[in-house]
């Protein structure tokens, strides 16, 4: 008795995974924005914003980058942080991309995934996040479902 599991009752439990996705949604409900870029139809992540930048400083030459410089120098940026701009410098620097690229506000949701199925243990529900964290986003967690109410 001293050696069962503390979580374990009468009423039957199982144990799934929740995850976050990013729904768009209204500037007035955004938790945060993706940047969006309309001619290869995918998010662009900070190291996709710097190669654009680094691909305009090498290609198109430094003018615009410049400009954009001259504008923001009291922030003392870096093309490598772009999570630590606030987002008035990023709509400054999307400008420097034209209409191709823009940022789509998102609000986040917590869901059950379909994929993994429920698991007996918690344990057991872990360690399939453990084994298989290329599929989460890092706010993924355990979830107990008590199944009471079914009898």
């Amino acid at each position: 008795m001293r050696e069962q599991d503390p979580l374990c009752t009468a009423s039957p439990r199982l144990w799934v995974i929740r995850d976050v996705k990013e729904i768009p949604t209204s500037d007035d409900y955004a938790d945060g924005y993706q940047t969006f870029d309309d001619d290869n139809c995918e998010d662009l992540d900070d190291d996709d914003l710097n190669e654009k930048i680094l691909y305009m400083i090498e290609e198109e030459g430094l003018k615009t980058v410049n400009i954009f410089i001259e504008k923001n120098e009291s922030m003392n940026l870096k093309f490598n942080q772009f999570l630590d701009w606030d987002l008035d410098t990023k709509v400054d620097l999307l400008e420097l991309f034209g209409e191709n690229v823009r940022l789509v506000p998102y609000t986040e949701e917590i869901f059950v995934t379909d994929t993994a199925g429920s698991f007996l243990t918690q344990k057991s529900a872990q360690e399939h996040i453990n084994a298989n964290k290329h599929h989460y986003t890092d706010k993924v967690h355990t979830y107990c479902l008590n199944y009471s109410h079914l009898r």
